[in-house]
């Protein structure tokens, strides 16, 4: 039998360390067609590290920190209603840092750039809620609490989890003035605790192509490729609100400390190599085999100052609102909801 070529890529782009490798074994048919082995491992290369985003990976995990650490901001709190008893609701939020990512077929197969959604179920209850004075200092405060994990919603190729909770204490330090169709709701402070994250893992095989001078490779990839973020913050945030009739805004600032916010990307991955080439008559032939192993890791800002802002339109107790959040590290985010409001 005659011997296989063994070409050991290694790969020195930005974000990984020396010594990751793309390993490529070429059989003997890739020989037999005249296929040069050094351009083949080039093409390889490069079409592995376009479609698996290993060019510049830190700085990808990095931005997926960070819209990570952004996603759940403000899901856990109303700053809209001065609500005197309790509220309850549920919302959807998304936060971008970079260029966003689609999960799908195609040649988008991977995310392009930062990108994290949450869904959370929130409560609040006014401390004040059994006073009898109308200006009980109780009345003061308002506390909440959020949380929710489900599965992500994905397609074919990928699969993963969602989680997060929250628990925040809202004091209002300056009482509004309500004059029946228009009300400023004074100035609030609000501060909290938060934890949230999600995990994407592969499903199935991932057919990757690479193209070549006259063809295509397709490398169907097996095994395991998973990409996770997580944060945990403690907001501390000014907001004010103004009601007219129905309608309500609120503008706020905020500053965001993260103890932690890591994103990780982890990929074990071989399976066949083939080749469709016109002029050297391959189509579909099995070339070899690939394989892939590798980790790297990311990380969000420890600081992030913030502004926020939102409407909510309210009839008797139900509330729809949208809340649209900025931070001064070029993430952005918002997140659409309903509550009660008694």
């Amino acid at each position: 039998m005659k011997p296989t070529l063994v070409a050991v890529l290694v790969l020195m782009m930005p974000g990984l360390a020396m010594g990751q490798t793309i390993d490529v074994e070429l059989n003997q048919a890739a020989q037999d067609a005249g296929l040069d082995d050094a351009l083949i491992e080039d093409d390889v290369n490069a079409g592995m590290a376009d479609e698996l985003k290993l060019d510049g990976v830190n700085g990808f995990l990095d931005s997926m920190a960070k819209a990570q650490a952004m996603a759940n901001k403000g899901m856990g709190v109303d700053y809209a209603s001065n609500f005197k008893k309790l509220v309850v609701g549920g919302n959807a939020s998304s936060a971008l840092n970079g260029a966003g990512f689609s999960f799908k077929k195609g040649q988008e197969t991977l995310p392009q750039g930062g990108f994290a959604a949450h869904v959370t179920l929130m409560a609040g209850i006014n401390l004040g809620l059994m006073a009898s004075e109308k200006k009980a200092a109780s009345k003061r405060f308002r506390v909440f609490a959020n949380g929710l994990y489900m599965p992500l919603p994905g397609g074919d190729i990928f699969g993963g989890t969602m989680y997060n909770a929250g628990a925040h204490m809202q004091v209002k330090i300056i009482r509004g003035a309500n004059a029946k169709i228009t009300e400023w709701g004074g100035i609030d402070v609000t501060g909290g605790f938060e934890y949230s994250g999600y995990e994407l893992k592969l499903k199935q095989e991932l057919p990757l192509d690479a193209p070549i001078d006259g063809g295509t490779l397709t490398w169907t990839a097996a095994g395991e490729y998973g990409l996770a973020a997580s944060a945990t913050s403690i907001p501390i945030e000014v907001s004010s609100n103004f009601r007219i009739a129905i309608a309500t805004a609120y503008l706020g600032a905020a500053l965001d400390i993260y103890p932690t916010g890591t994103s990780g990307l982890t990929a074990d991955l071989n399976g066949p190599i083939e080749g469709s080439v016109k002029d050297l008559g391959l189509k579909n032939e099995k070339l070899g085999t690939a394989s892939l192993a590798f980790s790297a890791n990311g990380v969000a800002d420890e600081y992030v100052p913030r502004i926020f802002a939102g409407g909510q339109l309210k009839l008797g107790p139900l509330a729809g609102y949208g809340h649209l959040n900025v931070a001064f590290n070029e993430t952005y985010g918002g997140h659409l909801g309903g509550r009660l409001i008694f």
